[in-house]
């Protein structure tokens, strides 16, 4: 489904920069920005997906539970315990 798609790719976006945000190596915290930056160009060919089957976008994105729940965990543990 066209919006499962886009959701997925959101959240993954979302980590990414929470990663990068937590990371303290430059080539690492560029290298999740980078993903994030690829995530969104991908949640983007998802909104397309869905507009021409008509399926209806949230407006925004708000990541889930279990995404907020490893954001806050990299953001203790820092990213490369987990």
């Amino acid at each position: 489904m066209s919006i499962d798609g886009w959701i997925e790719e959101k959240r993954s976006a979302w980590l990414y920069r929470a990663v990068a945000r937590a990371e303290r190596d430059p080539t690492r915290k560029a290298l999740f920005e980078q993903l994030a930056a690829e995530a969104d160009k991908q949640a983007v060919l998802w909104a397309e997906r869905a507009r021409l089957s008509e399926d209806s976008l949230a407006e925004s994105f708000r990541p889930d539970i279990r995404a907020r729940v490893v954001a806050r965990l990299v953001q203790a543990l820092g990213p490369r315990p987990l």
